[in-house]
């Protein structure tokens, strides 16, 4: 707050923004700091609420968007969207593409203290997703926006782009099996194993054994190897059981049969 040395007005009238409502009449107390150039000081003054109305859009936070089930949810908690005049109506704007491209707009409706509303079926990709109240006075207020990454469900072909998402975590290595029956993924978190025709997840082995470096079928496809991080050693599954059934103490990050 600056005041004019002349008048000791306030130079530009400060705006307060609080998550609650106020009626004309209520006493808001502040602690402020002041200064005069040459000396500072702390001082307090009450603020008394008036009649009026607010003449600015409402103050719009960034919103919560999450992807389950085939659904983009969008959300924005009622407590961050600050506004004076009552809030009307919101959206949100999703948006992709390099030329931004307004792709849906979703309608947010107003439940439990919280704007909320769904996308179907997104393709996978990159969003940018904007959040949109409007006040009873019309004033429209916009939010930062958010990018969002939704990926291709497990082991699902992204649209006609021929991109596909196996497992999950880091993923490093790839291997088929000789049969051509079998895919392994190895990743952060262990193997995953999926059929090779339909990409369908068969399982997850060694979740508890730390990032796999490297995999190697056997020549009948029965067995696989897979060398984990550090002391981790070797570890040969046997596919039929996705059971462990030996372990090498000595790791490496190429493996051959």
């Amino acid at each position: 707050m600056t005041f004019d040395p002349q008048s000791g007005q306030a130079a530009r009238a400060p705006e307060f923004l609080l998550p609650s409502s106020l009626t004309p009449g209520t006493l808001l107390p502040f602690e402020f700091e002041a200064t005069d150039g040459r000396s500072t000081w702390v001082d307090t003054l009450s603020i008394e609420v008036g009649e009026g109305s607010d003449q600015t859009p409402p103050r719009v936070s960034v919103p919560v968007v999450t992807f389950q089930e085939d659904l983009l949810h969008v959300s924005l908690p009622s407590r961050r969207v600050l506004d004076g005049s009552g809030l009307n109506a919101g959206r949100a704007l999703v948006f992709g593409g390099a030329d931004t491209a307004l792709l849906a707009t979703i309608s947010l409706t107003l439940a439990r203290g919280w704007f909320a509303g769904t996308w179907p079926r997104p393709e996978p990709g990159v969003y940018w997703v904007l959040g949109q109240v409007e006040d009873s006075r019309g004033n429209q207020g916009r939010s930062p926006l958010r990018t969002v990454q939704v990926y291709a469900p497990q082991g699902e072909i992204a649209g006609d782009s021929a991109v596909v998402r196996l497992g999950r975590g880091e993923v490093g290595q790839v291997a088929y099996s000789p049969d051509g029956r079998l895919l392994a993924v190895a990743s952060s978190v262990g193997v995953w194993l999926h059929e090779a025709g339909t990409l369908r997840q068969l399982g997850l082995l060694g979740a508890d054994e730390g990032r796999v470096r490297a995999l190697a079928f056997s020549p009948d496809s029965r067995l696989l190897a897979a060398a984990a991080d550090g002391e981790g050693g070797v570890r040969l599954w046997d596919l039929a059981g996705q059971r462990a059934v030996a372990l090498l103490e000595a790791g490496s990050s190429d493996l051959s049969w």
